[in-house]
């Protein structure tokens, strides 16, 4: 539904009496900032506010509580369901996939995920984005699909994509509890690494941002939100240049690989919100609006904030980090259940015939823990009370075995010559000696004249895959003293 918007009234907020703290690590949090009860009662509406959530459907599960997971953000907002008459999510920045460019044998594998997020985002009241680059991977009819499955509108209409109609990203008005509110998008593509996705032309974002606000001004919006892919400097500008926005939600415009992002601080450019999370979900900022009149939005976010006159508006900003502990929502859950077992089923089929290169010649290759017992039981003894010795089961007991994205941590050599693939792991299931020691053909054969290629690991060597978004914060040097025993790296 197109509706115009009315200039909101010039705003005169109450000053920031308390900045938030950065999320610390993998650990079970609560909301950054503490709001006061406020006797006026529930917000008029709240936004659930997501930046760069990059194609993590959720945290890898090596780590207790780790931050992230869309089933564990569904079971929050579902559970702050009575606090506010009327919710939804608004998300800036890559939204469906982790990196700009999908790897040919990833493709269908990531294509199915992001679908599962955006069937997910369905589930939380998602009610737009603004796309990253990333998010044009699989191309733009996919993308287009994707916003369909979400049911969240693309706004971006400084982007324009071949072949798409021309109002594709345009603002649009939602009426949330009975107040006009206002979405308007801009991707500064042209500023992300590489550049815009071919086919897609983009326009100045500050120039775009100007006219959608200039256009939706005139039709009476009570509140006005800018989603922007653009990074923060930038989304500053934009709120310099707009001084009459409510609020900028700002996303980055691109990225690529695993690393997780620290929360910022809210921050303020005169009135205007200026609103960013970890990402990867591992934070979501709760933005509630009391609307009461045609004034400014004051803020009360602080805990010592005085509640304003009654006629008039104001906001409180809160952050929450994403962990294990606020539960799991069954309607997300089921569609990451289901996630799991089309991918396994499906990988299995298309790399069955992906068998392990051959090593070199004069090069050793991967022979498993069978073979290395034969001459160090008592290291073998020490591994098997390990969680390195089920490490495999992990994986097939939640449908898992086959998955792209988890396999390589969970056996021995993968994707290595004379190792493993996804499919064939004879002998070479969980995380055996020669992950860390390396291929012990040779040593095997000759173990008094040929060591093995790495005798004696360093603990850097966990970080293969004791990484982001796995784990946050991991002390590699501790973590391995507790996989040494007598026998294995420790005198009897």
């Amino acid at each position: 539904m197109m509706q115009g918007f009315r200039r909101i009234a010039p705003a005169l907020a109450i000053a920031l009496a308390a900045t938030f703290a950065a999320c610390e690590g993998c650990h079970p949090g609560t909301s950054a900032s503490q709001p006061s009860a406020d006797a006026s009662g529930p917000p008029t509406f709240r936004l659930y506010l997501v930046t760069d959530l990059a194609g993590a459907l959720e945290p890898c599960g090596c780590v207790k509580d780790q931050l992230g997971g869309l089933d564990h953000f569904a079971a929050w907002t579902k559970s702050e369901a009575a606090k506010a008459p009327e919710s939804g999510v608004l998300l800036s920045g890559p939204v469906f996939f982790m990196d700009p460019v999908l790897k040919e044998d990833h493709r269908a594998q990531d294509v199915t995920k992001a679908e599962t997020i955006a069937k997910s985002l369905a589930e939380l009241h998602a009610i737009a984005f603004a796309p990253g680059k990333n998010d044009f991977a699989a191309g733009p009819s996919e993308l287009e699909k994707l916003a369909s499955l979400s049911g969240a509108q693309i706004t971006a209409a400084n982007l324009s994509p071949n072949g798409a109609p021309a109002n594709w990203g345009a603002p649009f008005v939602k009426n949330l509890h009975g107040v006009n509110v206002g979405f308007f998008g801009v991707s500064a593509l042209d500023k992300s690494e590489g550049g815009p996705p071919d086919g897609v032309a983009v326009k100045a974002d500050i120039a775009s941002a100007e006219e959608q606000m200039a256009t939706l001004k005139k039709q009476g919006a009570r509140a006005i939100i800018c989603l922007a892919a653009t990074g923060r400097g930038e989304a500053k500008r934009i709120a310099d240049a707009i001084p009459d926005l409510t609020a900028i939600v700002v996303g980055s415009t691109g990225g690529r690989g695993e690393g997780n992002t620290e929360t910022p601080p809210e921050d303020r450019v005169g009135n205007v919100i200026i609103a960013e999370t970890g990402n990867h979900l591992t934070t979501v900022v709760a933005l509630d609006l009391w609307v009461r009149g045609d004034g400014a939005f004051a803020d009360l976010t602080a805990t010592d904030a005085s509640l304003p006159k009654p006629d008039a508006s104001f906001f409180r900003y809160s952050i929450q980090e994403i962990h294990d502990t606020l539960g799991k929502d069954p309607g997300v859950t089921d569609q990451m259940l289901a996630y799991y077992k089309q991918v396994n089923d499906a990988n299995k089929v298309a790399f069955a015939d992906r068998v392990p290169r051959p090593a070199p010649a004069g090069s050793p290759s991967y022979i498993g823990v069978g073979e290395c017992e034969t001459c160090h039981s008592d290291a073998k003894d020490v591994w098997d009370k390990t969680a390195h010795a089920h490490a495999y089961a992990t994986l097939s007991k939640q449908f898992k075995e086959f998955n792209l994205d988890c396999v390589g941590c969970h056996v021995t050599g993968y994707d290595t010559a004379g190792g493993s693939t996804v499919t064939h792991v004879d002998k070479l299931k969980d995380v055996q000696c020669e992950v860390c020691h390396g291929p012990g053909s040779l040593h095997a054969k000759k173990p008094k004249t040929v060591a093995m290629p790495t005798p004696k690991p360093t603990a850097d060597t966990c970080l293969n895959c004791h990484h982001p978004p796995h784990v946050k914060e991991f002390d590699a040097k501790a973590k391995m003293d507790l996989i040494l025993g007598p026998g294995h790296g420790k005198p009897s």
